[in-house]
């Protein structure tokens, strides 16, 4: 009974990483434009 539900536990945890990951790509892509000015700002 315990093996079965650390099994449950583990595989929605995968679950929730790979949708976290997929949003994670998605919101990298709309701030990454923002990051690079704020990056050339510190330089100078």
């Amino acid at each position: 009974m315990i093996s079965i539900m650390v099994f449950m536990v583990l595989a929605v945890l995968v679950f929730i990483h790979k949708i976290y990951t997929l949003f994670g790509m998605t919101r990298k892509q709309t701030y990454t434009p923002n990051l690079r000015p704020l990056r050339r700002s510190r330089r100078k």
